[in-house]
C-alpha cells in the first residue's frame, strides 16, 4: 500500500476523485449469457494472448540455460546476495523468477529451506516474486503502451522490491 500511495498521481489520491462505482451495488442471479461472454473473452485472451508470449519465453529460457548463462548470471550476482543477507544460492530462483515466476518454487526445495531461516525465505521469495513483472505481463504493457512506460515501470518496480527487500531482510534481524 505505501509503494502504490508513494507512485500514485496526485489525481488519482485527490479527495474529489470520484469512485467508478458510486453508491450501492446489488446482487442480482447470475445470466448464463453473460457469463459464457466473459469467460469466453478470458479464454480467448488466455488461448491468443497469453500462451503465445508463455510459449517464446520458455523456448528462450531453455536455449539460455542450454547455453550455460542462467548459470552465469547466477554466478554474476552471486555476490550481489549478501546485501539481502541470502547466501548465494539464492541468486539462482531469484534469476529464474525474473523469466518465470515458477522459478520461485525452487525456495520450496528442500535442500534450499534446510540452509535458509524463515526471514530469509521471505526476504528471497518477496525479492524474487516482486523483482521484475512476469515477462508476459510487461509485455503486453509494452504492446499496449509503450516500451518507455513498461521500462520505466520496471525499473520504479526493481528499486521499491530492493528497498523492501533490504529493509525485510535487515530489518527483520533487529526484529528477531
Amino acid at each position: 500500500m505505501i509503494y502504490t500511495y508513494m507512485i500514485s498521481s496526485p489525481i488519482a489520491k485527490s479527495n474529489q476523485n470520484p469512485l467508478v462505482i458510486e453508491g450501492r451495488a446489488f446482487l442480482e442471479f447470475p445470466r448464463w449469457l453473460v457469463i459464457w461472454r466473459e469467460a469466453k473473452s478470458t479464454l480467448n485472451q488466455f488461448l491468443f494472448n497469453a500462451i503465445p508470449i508463455f510459449l517464446v519465453i520458455t523456448v528462450i529460457a531453455s536455449v539460455l540455460n542450454w547455453l550455460g548463462a542462467i548459470a552465469a548470471l547466477a554466478n554474476i550476482i552471486n555476490p550481489l546476495m549478501g546485501w539481502f543477507n541470502l547466501p548465494p544460492e539464492a541468486s539462482l530462483p531469484i534469476i529464474l523468477a525474473s523469466i518465470r515466476k515458477d522459478g520461485l518454487l525452487l525456495f520450496a526445495e528442500p535442500e534450499t529451506l534446510a540452509m535458509l531461516t524463515p526471514l530469509q525465505v521471505l526476504t528471497g521469495v518477496y525479492l524474487a516474486g516482486v523483482l521484475l513483472p512476469c515477462l508476459v505481463t510487461l509485455l503486453t504493457i509494452t504492446r499496449e503502451q509503450s516500451l518507455r512506460f513498461a521500462l520505466l515501470l520496471l525499473i520504479r518496480q526493481a528499486i521499491a522490491a530492493i528497498f523492501f527487500s533490504l529493509l525485510l531482510a535487515w530489518g527483520g534481524l533487529l526484529i528477531s
